[in-house]
């Protein structure tokens, strides 16, 4: 799944010493990453599955 590709973000936030910017591809990326796990989720706990942006 494309989920575990965000794991190196919230290890970053945890251990701000090991900062490493991510460049605005990879922040565009993570963010529809994080969206398409937020809906999956929402959607297997009976929630409505909502995206905050719009397709492009």
């Amino acid at each position: 799944m494309e989920a575990d590709r965000l794991t190196e973000y919230a290890v970053e936030a945890r251990y701000p010493e090991f900062e490493e910017e991510p460049s605005t591809e990879e922040a565009e990326e993570a963010v529809k990453i994080a969206e398409k796990v937020k809906d999956f989720v929402l959607g297997r706990i009976g929630g409505e599955a909502t995206s905050s942006r719009t397709s492009e």
